[in-house]
């Protein structure tokens, strides 16, 4: 089972389990979708069983539950920069 967090900006969802990506984490995205939260696919942080079932997610299902659908390095680039402490 997945964990998630919720805060102002949105949901992330983690699956630690490496579960594949057309079970828990699409119909989980789907929801939050539907509830209203910016959904992101990240397409190398994903599995599945074959390479059409791959192509499926990112290009079939992906675009139905996510709004973006990016790389790790595209992801970690569209972060904002870390809060500097005030002491």
């Amino acid at each position: 089972m997945g964990g998630y967090r919720r805060d102002r900006t949105g949901l992330l969802l983690v699956d630690p389990y490496n579960d594949f990506l057309s079970e828990s984490i699409e119909s989980t995205s789907r929801f939050a979708m539907e509830l209203g939260y910016h959904g992101t696919l990240v397409k190398d942080a994903t599995a599945a069983f074959s390479k059409e079932m791959m192509h499926a997610a990112h290009e079939l299902n992906g675009p139905t539950f996510a709004h973006a659908i990016v790389t790790t390095l595209e992801l970690v680039a569209a972060l904002p920069a870390p809060r500097k402490e005030q002491r």
